[in-house]
C-alpha cells in the first residue's frame, strides 16, 4: 500500500509568514530570561499544531541543494524530525519513556521501513546542550554533560559543520537539511542591469514550527499538520504512518 502521489496540495501558508530570529538568536544567545521555558512555560513548544496549515519553506542540504516543502508534498507526505548533535535523545542516551525510542538508530529503522511512502526531513537547528559556557535553549542555563562537545553555532558555516557530524547517523534516504542562519546570497548581472541580494532568516523553520531538540511532525499531502510529538519516538510515529497508508 502506498501514498497516492496525485493528491493535490490544497493548504499551505506562504513562506512570507515564517518567523525568524526568535529569542533574538543568533544576534544574542539564550539566557535564563530568554529561553523556551521562560517564554512558554514548557519545552518543547509547538508553534504549529495538528490541523494547522504548514508553512512553505526552502532549506539547503549539506551539499547546498535546495529543498522546498511544497515541491516535496507534490509526491509524498513529509515527516519532519529534528535532531542535533548535542541532543542526548538523538544520541541514544535516553533509556526511559519517552526517550527510550528516540535515538538515531530508531530513526534509521523508521526511515528504512517507510521512505517509499513518505519523505523524511532531518532538520538541524540550534544546539540544545552546547559546550560551556554556552547555555541550554530550554532553560537558558548551562546544562552540559559528556555529550556537550561542540559550541553553539552562531553562523551558517558552523551549523553546516555540526550537520556533518551527524550526517553518517542519518539514513541516506532522509534529506538532512539545515535551518538557515542569515547567510546572504547575491546575483549580479554582467550587463549591469540588476543586482539582487537575498538575506535569509535566522532559524525560520525552528522558530515557526516547533522549538525543541527532538520534535516530530508529519505534514499530510494536503498541506496540513496531521501529527506532532514533543519527542520523536519510533513506536508512536510508526502508528501514525501506518494510519496514513492507503
Amino acid at each position: 500500500m502506498t501514498i497516492q502521489a496525485n493528491t493535490p496540495v490544497t493548504v499551505l501558508q506562504s513562506p512570507e509568514t515564517l518567523t525568524g530570529s526568535c529569542y533574538n538568536f543568533p544576534a544574542t544567545s539564550f539566557d535564563s530570561t530568554n529561553c523556551v521555558k521562560c517564554k512558554y512555560g514548557s519545552s518543547p513548544h509547538f508553534v504549529l499544531d495538528v490541523g494547522d496549515a504548514a508553512i512553505d519553506f526552502t532549506l539547503s542540504t549539506l551539499e547546498g541543494d535546495e529543498v522546498t516543502l511544497s515541491s516535496l508534498l507534490e509526491e509524498k507526505a513529509v515527516v519532519m524530525l529534528w535532531g542535533m548533535h548535542t541532543c542526548p535523545a538523538f544520541q541514544g542516551l535516553g533509556t526511559t519513556y519517552p526517550f527510550d525510542q528516540s535515538s538515531y538508530e530508531y530513526e534509521w529503522d523508521v526511515v528504512e521501513e517507510y521512505s517509499d511512502d513518505f519523505t523524511f526531513l532531518h532538520l538541524v537547528g540550534p544546539e540544545p546542550h552546547p559546550s560551556s559556557p554556552e547555555v541550554n535553549f530550554d532553560s537558558g542555563r548551562i546544562k552540559t554533560n559528556y555529550w556537550s562537545t561542540i559550541p553553539q553555532g552562531y553562523d551558517y558555516e558552523t551549523r553546516r559543520q555540526h550537520g556533518q557530524k551527524i550526517a553518517s547517523l542519518v539514513h541516506p534516504n532522509a534529506l538532512l537539511v539545515l535551518d538557515d542562519l542569515g547567510q546572504s546570497s547575491s546575483t549580479t548581472s554582467s550587463s549591469s542591469v540588476t543586482e539582487v541580494t537575498t538575506t535569509k532568516m535566522n532559524n525560520p523553520v525552528w522558530c515557526s514550527y516547533s522549538m525543541g531538540a527532538r520534535t516530530a511532525m508529519v505534514v499530510g499531502k494536503g498541506g496540513k499538520i496531521v501529527y506532532t510529538r514533543d519527542w520523536f519516538r519510533a513506536e508512536n510515529l510508526i502508528e501514525q504512518l501506518e494510519s496514513m497508508k492507503s
